[in-house]
């Protein structure tokens, strides 16, 4: 019996060797990609990445500490997993209402924090570690307290004013209020500032609370009232420079007082302050800074000598026939009385 071989290759370019090559091509990519799906799999990546936690209660209690936490944590999985995680990060939030309340600040594990606001596992990755290692929580209760409201207006001269509601209910952390009553025992809330020149007199108008008691964020509720006032007469502003003199007992006078002591200043510009003035705008253009009274009282308790200064508020009277005030809190001075080497030649 005998047996016959083809031997003849196929020709190349052919349409045989074309179906041929491309059979053996789609093998080969199919390998590759496998082999990189097993890759992918079997390897873990490590990576460190950043995030902002914004941490709440839910408004369940009073977050007294920071709200916005900036992180570094480094995470492991597979490239997959990381680089999805990667493209979806932006801030984080956690509701950390479960440290709390408490009199004293937690430091809670970064870690633990990231866990209650990212789902790690679903993402397929491991959390390694975080930096800072802890963020610390002052996590504290809330009261409740009724509050006078009472209008900040400027621009005109006041004889009538009803503020609908009187008082109103603010929430504020049970430390905080404690604070609120050591700085004032009787403490109120403000509207917002109304240029009383803009509104219609006598006719009602909604005006925001001011959410601050005594420098303390509190929240007002309702957060507006309805304001209605009736002014007499438009007021003004105004601003110009005053001298500094010196009030003393008369007996200095008689004792030779500055016969021994000569009066340093710490700092002479101080002498000469700034002051701005309100009132109705006649009473405003009357006043000339000649006419304002500023001096510092002295007393026989300045004669004692002082490694320091004398700091002291300025006393500052405007004539009786005028009705203006001062603007803000009166300025104040440095100075000390220093006892004279050698008495002043004649």
């Amino acid at each position: 019996m005998k047996w016959s071989f083809d031997t003849q290759e196929e020709v190349r370019f052919s349409r045989h060797w074309w179906l041929r090559s491309a059979r053996n091509l789609v093998w080969v990519v199919l390998v590759t990609v496998l082999i990189w799906i097993y890759a992918d799999l079997e390897f873990t990546r490590k990576e460190d990445l950043s995030a902002t936690i914004e941490l709440t209660t839910g408004g369940k209690y009073a977050l007294l500490s920071s709200t916005m936490v900036d992180v570094t944590f480094k995470v492991a999985g597979s490239s997959a997993s990381v680089e999805a995680f990667q493209k979806r990060l932006g801030a984080l939030r956690c509701d950390v209402s479960a440290y709390g309340p408490r009199d004293y600040p937690v430091e809670a594990p970064t870690t633990d924090i990231l866990q209650r606001a990212v789902s790690f596992s679903q993402a397929g990755l491991e959390l390694l570690s975080a930096v800072p290692g802890t963020i610390s929580l002052r996590i504290d209760e809330f009261r409740t307290e009724e509050l006078e409201v009472r209008l900040d207006s400027s621009g005109a001269v006041v004889t009538e004013e009803t503020i609908t509601p009187k008082k109103v209910k603010v929430r504020v952390a049970r430390s905080q209020w404690e604070e609120i009553l050591q700085q004032n025992p009787a403490p109120f809330l403000k509207t917002q500032p109304v240029k009383l020149q803009e509104i219609e007199s006598g006719r009602p108008f909604p005006v925001e609370i001011e959410p601050l008691v005594g420098g303390i964020r509190v929240e007002p509720h309702p957060k507006t009232v309805e304001v209605k006032v009736t002014v007499s007469e438009l007021t003004d502003t105004r601003s110009f420079a005053v001298s500094v003199g010196l009030q003393f007992p008369p007996t200095w006078a008689e004792d030779a007082t500055w016969a021994q002591y000569s009066l340093e200043r710490k700092d002479k510009l101080e002498w000469r302050p700034q002051i701005t003035v309100r009132g109705p705008k006649k009473d405003i253009e009357a006043l000339t800074p000649e006419k304002v009274e500023a001096y510092v009282d002295l007393t026989e308790e300045d004669k004692n000598p002082t490694g320091t200064w004398w700091k002291k508020e300025v006393v500052v009277r405007f004539p009786r026939d005028r009705k203006v005030e001062l603007v803000g809190s009166a300025p104040t001075v440095e100075y000390k009385l220093v006892r004279r080497s050698a008495p002043p030649p004649p």
